[in-house]
């Protein structure tokens, strides 16, 4: 576990989070996911400034927008993170809420400033956004299979019901 950031366990969760998460089990708790979310969004804010300063569309964000993402951020940790430990929970999970919310904050953090840098490529930054996260969803997978101790199956239904719901609600709000 390193200082403020734990850079490393981002890293890791990203590409080999199955190890990273078994050597990461102490640093997972909902706490640790909360300021690796704020870090990481403020990283990413960050980097958004500075694109959009070099790009010359600087006046675009404010600090309302700012706060914004950052709340975003949390939302999407929370109210994923919840729907998945309550489909976890229908399918017998042998996890916690909070070592869950810890795991995803290692893949969300650095999953925004990513995303967010592939952003600034023109043209092609929405399409490598896009497959990032379906990237994301095999550290996803991994994650939910560490903190329930599921196998492949459970852990894809832990997260599909809900993204499933998620859209159809969606779609409901737009017709």
């Amino acid at each position: 576990m390193g200082g403020i950031v734990n850079v490393k366990a981002w890293i890791g969760a990203l590409v080999n989070p199955t190890k990273t998460f078994r050597k990461e089990k102490k640093y997972a708790t909902l706490w640790n996911g909360i300021k690796d979310i704020a870090i990481g969004l403020l990283i990413a804010a960050a980097i958004a400034f500075i694109g959009a300063v070099l790009t010359g569309v600087a006046s675009s964000l404010t600090l309302p927008s700012l706060l914004t993402s950052l709340l975003t951020g949390f939302v999407i940790l929370l109210v994923y993170g919840v729907l998945f430990y309550l489909v976890a929970l229908l399918l017998g999970s042998k996890g916690s809420l909070g070592m869950q919310l810890g795991y995803m904050s290692m893949i969300i953090a650095p999953l925004f400033i990513i995303g967010t840098i592939l952003n600034l490529i023109p043209g092609v930054g929405g399409v490598l956004n896009m497959i990032l996260t379906i990237y994301g969803l095999y550290p996803l997978t991994v994650l939910l299979m560490e903190t329930h101790k599921f196998g492949l199956g459970k852990a894809i239904i832990s997260w599909l019901i809900p993204a499933i719901l998620l859209a159809l609600m969606g779609l409901s709000v737009n017709i």
